[in-house]
């Protein structure tokens, strides 16, 4: 006599996937029992489907008789917080308290330049 186990049944139970749905998760919760590729089961549902159509009669009795994946939302994702962003101060900008010397010799100078041209517009031309 041997010391054999028995075969190890899945643990695992036969779910609809909420979250990899295109229609009503079915295709997904049965790729993800057999441990297979989600868009491999898809295709081969779509070809039972067109093939003799018995895959549209199974698709929709397991869509209605299986249970969402209670695991699915199990461990929902916890909104991490948000700090405040901190802004760089622009650099204050020093306004002299009195103008440019440039500045004001320039000044000057348009004014003299205008007032002269101006006392030449109001000479009588004679």
């Amino acid at each position: 006599m041997t010391n054999e186990s028995p075969p190890a049944r899945r643990d695992t139970t036969l779910y609809k996937d909420p979250i990899d749905k295109k229609i009503g998760g079915v295709a997904s919760g049965v790729a993800k029992y057999f441990d297979l590729d989600t868009t491999l089961v898809r295709a081969i549902w779509a070809v039972s489907v067109l093939v003799g159509g018995f895959g549209l009669l199974l698709y929709l009795v397991l869509w209605f008789i299986l249970d969402d994946d209670p695991e699915a939302f199990a461990d929902p994702i916890e909104p991490r917080a948000v700090e405040a962003a901190v802004v760089d101060e622009a650099p204050a900008v020093e306004t002299p308290s009195e103008p440019d010397a440039t500045l004001e010799a320039a000044n000057e100078e348009i004014e003299a330049e205008t007032f002269e041209a101006d006392l030449e517009d109001s000479k009588p031309e004679s």
